[in-house]
């Protein structure tokens, strides 16, 4: 039985990301869990049944931390911001940015466009993210235009659509809602592309924040600290 194993009880039942560490407080694996409890009762198996590399982590660590988050999309983001900040030598996926899709709002643009994106350096551009599959990013797009007049359709059709006047074809089939199918720019709320971004619950720049914050933390005490909103908890 591995001595730093948490006491029964004392991991929450909650949607979270946890972490592995070596007695050098080096992070080994980053995790996420829809139920940590659940999650990391699969790491304390009887080494025998484990995988080889699990059993090796597991072996190498030392303690086992947790981060409780509000839901399983937040701990997606970052359990990915956690990775990319720290590299951990057990993490194999999210290595490559271009795997997972995030949705972007250009509120740089005259009519700022939501799309799907694996672009992370579009200027002025409010980032939201990582999803799981692209077709996750489009049903959140779809759900987001009942609610906000908000462009979808490409550069190419907007500017088409304002200069002859027609709706652009995604407008004509209720898949735009930006002023190429109906409203004139200087007519929409300035404030509504703002708002709109700022409906979603995470973003990629909250998760980057966050793993800066547990860098800093790291370096000043050798532990991690929680965010506020946050519960942290170690065995």
């Amino acid at each position: 039985m591995l001595p730093w194993r948490p006491k029964p009880g004392e991991i929450p039942a909650a949607p979270g990301v946890y972490r592995f560490t070596d007695a050098g407080g080096r992070i080994l694996y980053v995790g996420k869990a829809v139920n940590l409890r659940q999650r990391l009762a699969n790491y304390f198996q009887p080494l025998r049944s484990l995988h080889e590399r699990t059993r090796h982590m597991v072996l190498s660590a030392s303690k086992v931390e947790w981060t409780v988050v509000a839901s399983d999309v937040e701990a997606l983001q970052l359990e990915y911001t956690w990775i990319k900040e720290f590299s951990p030598p057990y993490n194999v996926k999210f290595r490559d940015d271009k795997s997972y899709p995030y949705m972007v709002v250009t509120l740089a643009d005259e009519a700022p466009r939501v799309m799907v994106t694996r672009n992370h350096r579009i200027p002025g551009a409010r980032y939201f993210g990582p999803y799981p599959k692209v077709w996750a990013v489009r049903e959140t797009i779809d759900l987001m235009i009942k609610a906000f007049p908000i462009r979808t359709c490409s550069d190419g059709s907007y500017k088409r659509a304002m200069q002859t006047g027609r709706p652009c074809f995604p407008g004509q089939i209720g898949r735009c809602g930006g002023p190429c199918c109906c409203v004139p720019p200087s007519s929409m709320p300035s404030a509504l592309p703002i708002r709109m971004a700022g409906s979603g619950r995470v973003s990629r720049s909250s998760g980057s924040r966050a793993g800066r914050r547990m860098r800093a933390s790291r370096s000043r005490s050798g532990r991690v600290r929680p965010r506020p909103g946050w519960r942290m908890r170690s065995a």
